[in-house]
């Protein structure tokens, strides 16, 4: 095996949950211009967590010599902005591209992330769309992609980035039949109103202040709520109408506005 490059650089990004995967092993993802890069180099370097885990496994795998990784992200760790996925699929598309090897970065973040014990389905949800843009809908124990599709056009999303998690999400296993009627609602093509169904509904199980969601939907939200299993709360509305939100939001914190991320956009 020869590698081709010295060090390449890799992109992956963010998003915001359709429907939480949690309860019922069944996740809907929207990806959004919040784009991770990760630089990925032969040498020797120390990386700790999910990427050192990600990488021994490959270099035992396939003989890798030593990689060192660089992170510029804009996401917080721990804040249900699919941090996680993204980080890892760009380093995983990395290494793929610096050692020419046929990897699968979707399916192979996803494996690592429950072999590491970081995420409870793999969400593979997160790291399909991180990987491939648009809305992803997949069952994720058997992380198979049951639909794929663009995100509503003309829609602008403002975030309230959030880090360092203390909910405890399995929580969300007591619901099973609520999040697979919220699922069905994605397969169908019902975005905003599973996006605002389940952004409500984790925030009340988790035990989130819902008075953020509540006047966010008043000041005319499509939807808002907590993505992820939170802290990070998203609003969803018209594009040209987001100033009585982005008011309200920059009184709780710093507000990034972004965009749905097109199929591989």
């Amino acid at each position: 095996m020869e590698n081709l490059h010295r060090a390449v650089q890799e992109r992956a990004f963010g998003g915001i949950s359709v429907v939480n995967a949690v309860a019922a092993w069944l996740g809907s993802t929207m990806a959004v211009n919040l784009q991770v890069n990760v630089n990925i180099e032969v040498g020797e370097g120390k990386v700790e967590g999910l990427l050192g885990y990600v990488i021994e496994r490959l270099r035992e795998q396939y003989s890798l010599p030593p990689i060192r990784v660089t992170v510029n992200s804009p996401i917080p760790q721990g804040g249900g902005l699919k941090s996680s996925s993204a980080v890892t699929v760009a380093l995983i598309k990395g290494i793929s591209r610096l050692f020419d090897l046929p990897l699968h970065p979707p399916y192979l973040s996803a494996k690592f992330s429950r072999e590491a014990g970081v995420s409870l389905t793999g969400a593979y949800d997160d790291a399909f769309a991180s990987y491939r843009g648009g809305i992803s809908v997949t069952d994720n124990a058997r992380m198979e992609v049951l639909k794929h599709y663009e995100p509503p056009g003309g829609i602008v999303f403002l975030i309230v980035p959030r880090g360092g998690r203390t909910t405890d999400p399995k929580a969300l296993r007591a619901y099973p039949s609520l999040f697979r009627r919220l699922f069905e609602l994605a397969l169908q093509g019902k975005v905003l109103e599973a996006m605002r169904l389940n952004g409500v509904a984790v925030a009340e199980i988790l035990g989130y202040d819902t008075t953020p969601i509540e006047e966010s939907l008043r000041k005319g939200a499509l939807a808002a709520g907590i993505s992820g299993n939170g802290p990070s709360l998203f609003a969803a509305c018209k594009e040209g109408e987001e100033g009585p939100l982005m008011d309200y939001l920059s009184s709780l914190g710093r507000v990034l506005r972004t965009e749905a991320v097109p199929i591989d956009g």
